[in-house]
């Protein structure tokens, strides 16, 4: 797809699910890469989250962002979600999932099905 070095955000990182997650935890719950203000400050005025991909669930406010590469329906798709209970969950599919914040739906579904 090019070289995206000097493109904002997240964009041509090349991340596993498993690294993807440890990257929401670490801005999550150290201060290594955020300090506490301004982690604040990113959940409460959705500063990196997709206002499109955050939903209310059954266990309070869910921030996500939804990503894909490839065209329309992308040959990559993938989701962060942080929720409201010390849970964060990453998904990384290379195959299309109809919808850009289809990945959030499927990952907070799959969340709130384990605790029924």
């Amino acid at each position: 797809m090019g070289d995206w070095a000097l493109i904002a955000g997240g964009g041509g990182w090349h991340l596993s699910a498993r690294e993807l997650a440890a990257f929401l935890a670490n801005i999550t719950y150290n201060d290594d890469v955020l300090s506490p203000i301004a982690r604040a400050q990113m959940d409460e005025l959705a500063l990196g989250w997709r206002p499109l991909d955050q939903t209310t669930g059954q266990f309070g406010q869910y921030r996500a962002h939804a990503g894909s590469i490839g065209g329309g329906g992308g040959r990559v798709r993938t989701a962060i979600v942080k929720f409201s209970i010390q849970c964060e969950a990453a998904l990384v599919a290379n195959s299309a999932i109809a919808g850009f914040s289809a990945p959030v739906g499927l990952v907070t579904q799959a969340f709130e099905a384990a605790w029924t």
